[in-house]
């Protein structure tokens, strides 16, 4: 079985080529979204578009075919398996009264506002993504001491893409980081902090 990772980074994770490099053997296969710099919000736009382009190009052009796509929160529309870090319309109305224009000076309005659209935009694709047939939701469980058990779905910010030949080593069993032996000891947020 093949893992081929879209990101803009890898840390903390053994045994990973990039992708097209010469005579690799390596099972996890790095694709590297290029990274743009600036505030978030456009930031996440670009990541967002650019690597359901990648992803498009190596499946029309480099021909290479998924079983399964699996996203740690809404990286991408077209996601089988998606692990829920934070729900963006739980976690709005804990924080909405913190988000008011009259309560912040003015020199912090820039940034109000980019948190306003930047949550807009993450409740919009929650209400468009998740309700999906298609697509499978698991919850990310951390404990406070950012460890990773046996038993817990570990968070990661990138798109985990298992080719066609991999779905007889997964049979049955549900998909998370830890099933595909990607389990990193430093992630780690609280439930209610992020609304799950």
């Amino acid at each position: 079985m093949e893992i081929h990772v879209y990101s803009q980074r890898i840390e903390d994770l053994n045994g990973v080529a990039r992708y097209l490099a010469p005579l690799s053997s390596s099972r996890i296969l790095w694709h590297k979204v290029p990274a743009i710099p600036g505030p978030h919000l456009l930031a996440y736009l670009w990541w967002f578009i650019a690597n359901h382009l990648l992803r498009f190009w190596d499946s029309r052009i480099r021909g290479i075919k998924f079983d399964l796509l699996y996203s740690p929160g809404i990286n991408a529309l077209d996601a089988d398996v998606i692990a829920v870090h934070i729900v963006f319309h739980e976690f709005y109305k804990q924080v909405r009264a913190h988000l008011r224009f009259r309560k912040a000076s003015p020199a912090g309005w820039p940034k109000l506002l980019h948190r306003l659209v930047y949550y807009r935009l993450i409740m919009a694709l929650e209400r468009l993504v998740y309700p999906r047939p298609a697509v499978s939701l698991s919850s990310v469980s951390v404990p406070a001491d950012g460890r990773c058990h046996h038993s817990q779905q570990c968070g990661y910010r990138a798109l985990f893409a298992l080719p066609a030949y991999g779905t007889a080593c997964l049979g049955s069993r549900p998909i998370s980081p830890f099933v595909l032996g990607l389990c990193p000891s430093t992630y780690g947020e609280r439930f209610e902090k992020k609304g799950t």
